[in-house]
C-alpha cells in the first residue's frame, strides 16, 4: 500500500521555467521568493510565465494526481491531470506543471491545488501590483 504525503511534506516553488537537468536535477528560472507575485498590471488579457514545482517528501510510491488554480473570487482557473507521480525512495520527488502563459485577471491570493490519490494539498500565491517594474 502506497503511503500518502503528510501536508507539511508537500512544498510549492514558483518561477517562470523549469528546465530539467542530468541526473534528476532541474534548473529554475525566474524564481519567486515568498509565493508572492509581482506585475506591473493585471486584467483579464494580462498573463505572464509561470511554472508551479512541487517539492514531494514521502516513502516511495506511485500517485495518480491533478492540478489546480483557482482565483482569489474562487473562480477555478484550470484542472489538468499531472503524469503518474513515482517516488523511488526516500530522496523525494517533484511535480513540476507549466503554464505557458499565466493569466492574471486579478489582484489576491490564489490556490494552487495539488491532488494526489484524492488527497488535497493546498497552497496559496499572492499576486499583487507593482507599477515601478520594468
Amino acid at each position: 500500500m502506497t503511503t500518502l504525503p503528510k501536508d507539511e511534506q508537500v512544498r510549492l516553488i514558483l518561477c517562470e521555467d523549469i528546465r530539467p537537468e542530468l541526473n534528476g536535477k532541474v534548473s529554475l528560472l525566474g524564481f519567486f521568493p515568498a509565493l508572492s507575485i509581482r506585475v506591473k498590471e493585471v486584467g483579464e488579457t494580462i498573463a505572464i510565465p509561470l511554472a508551479f514545482l512541487f517539492l514531494i517528501e514521502s516513502p516511495p510510491g506511485k500517485f495518480a494526481g491533478t492540478f489546480s488554480v483557482e482565483r482569489p473570487d474562487g473562480k477555478e482557473m484550470f484542472n489538468v491531470a499531472v503524469q503518474a507521480v513515482t517516488n523511488p525512495g526516500d530522496d523525494g520527488t517533484i511535480i513540476n506543471v507549466k503554464a505557458v502563459t499565466f493569466p492574471v485577471p486579478m489582484v489576491g491570493v490564489y490556490s494552487a491545488l495539488l491532488a494526489l490519490d484524492g488527497q488535497k494539498y493546498v497552497r496559496k500565491f499572492n499576486v499583487q501590483v507593482d507599477r515601478n517594474l520594468i
